[in-house]
C-alpha cells in the first residue's frame, strides 16, 4: 500500500485551506469596517452634543428680548439662523448658523456691522431652530439620526 499523498488530496487540502482563509479575512475586514463606521458615527454624535451644549448655554445666557430668528421660517416653522445678545456682554451679538455642512458661531463686536464666523462643527449635519411657546427647539439633523433639545426662554425673550 502507498503511504504518500495523492496530488488530488493535496489540491483538495489547499483548496479547503484557501476557503477558510478567505472566510476569516473577509470577516476580519467586515469587523474592521463596522468598527470604523461606528467610530465615525460616534465622533459625529459627540460633536453634535458639544455643539448642542454650546448653543443651549448661550441661549440661557441671552439677554431677555434679544433672541432673533432669521433665515426662515419654512413650512414647518423652523429657522436656520439664531442671533442674540448675552447678559454679560449686551453690546456683543452672537449667532449660530449653517454654511454648507459646517455649523458656525458668529460674533459681532460693538461698532461692527458684520458677524465674524468660526466653525464649531464640521460635517455635523443641518441645524434648525424652532420657537414654540416660551421655548426654543434646537435640532441638529443628520442622514442617519438627529439630536434635538428644548430650551426654555426667560420672560421678555422673543
Amino acid at each position: 500500500m502507498n503511504r504518500g499523498f495523492l496530488l488530488l488530496e493535496v489540491l483538495l487540502a489547499i483548496f479547503l485551506a484557501g476557503i477558510l482563509w478567505m472566510s476569516l479575512s473577509t470577516a476580519y475586514i467586515r469587523v474592521g469596517e463596522n468598527w470604523q463606521n461606528s467610530s465615525a458615527r460616534f465622533d459625529i454624535r459627540q460633536q453634535q452634543r458639544v455643539v448642542m451644549e454650546e448653543i443651549i448655554r448661550k441661549i440661557r445666557q441671552a439677554k431677555p428680548g434679544t433672541i432673533r430668528f432669521l433665515e426662515g421660517p419654512d413650512a414647518r416653522g423652523v429657522y436656520t439662523r439664531l442671533e442674540m445678545n448675552l447678559n454679560y456682554e449686551p453690546e456683543r451679538a452672537i449667532a449660530f448658523y449653517q454654511r454648507g455642512e459646517n455649523i458656525l458661531k458668529g460674533v459681532k463686536n460693538p461698532g461692527r456691522e458684520r458677524f465674524t464666523g468660526m466653525s464649531i462643527a464640521l460635517n455635523a449635519g443641518k441645524i434648525v431652530f424652532k420657537p414654540a411657546d416660551g421655548r426654543i427647539i434646537v435640532k441638529i439633523q443628520e442622514e442617519i439620526s438627529s439630536l434635538e433639545s428644548e430650551v426654555f426662554v426667560r420672560e421678555g425673550a422673543d
